[in-house]
């Protein structure tokens, strides 16, 4: 694991947006995910204000389905602002590469992201309409771990 998060750090990669959803081996009242993840981030423009990003799922703590369970609606949620104001930045075109691993044995195997179980690269995450500075990315989530590496221009 120690490898992975090595790895992870040279492509700016947030994995605090990976959370232990559900597993065989954890009843669901132990699979929640961790809570939003927030970080800081300074701007190439040395007059331009730092921007707080903030990481997490939508409905949390965060489950995946299971049938007659729950649906595992846990959308990937984005929240930009002005670090300094703390105004949302409404104007940002966002995408994520999603990191999917079915159980911690699966994530501690992995010696880099490219081990995952399932990849999906450039998932675009758009404006929530009526929240300006909220971007979502819908998705219905499995039990399992999940990473999340987002880029923003």
């Amino acid at each position: 694991m120690k490898k992975l998060f090595q790895s992870s750090l040279a492509i700016l990669v947030i994995l605090t947006g990976i959370a232990i959803i559900s597993t065989s081996s954890y009843s669901i009242d132990d699979a929640m995910a961790f809570p939003h993840a927030t970080l800081i981030i300074e701007p190439e423009d040395e007059h331009a204000n730092d921007i707080q990003f903030v990481l997490g799922h939508t409905n949390e703590p965060a489950y995946g389905k299971l049938p007659g369970i729950h649906d595992g609606k846990h959308n990937l949620e984005v929240d930009l602002s002005d670090a300094a104001t703390t105004l949302p930045i409404p104007n940002a075109t966002l995408f994520a590469d999603k990191y999917y691993f079915k159980n911690i044995e699966s994530f501690q195997r992995a010696e880099s992201l490219e081990d995952a179980d399932a990849i999906e690269r450039n998932v675009p995450i758009t404006a929530v309409f009526g929240q300006p500075g909220t971007f979502y990315n819908r998705q219905v989530i499995d039990p399992g771990i999940y990473g999340y590496n987002k880029r923003y221009n």
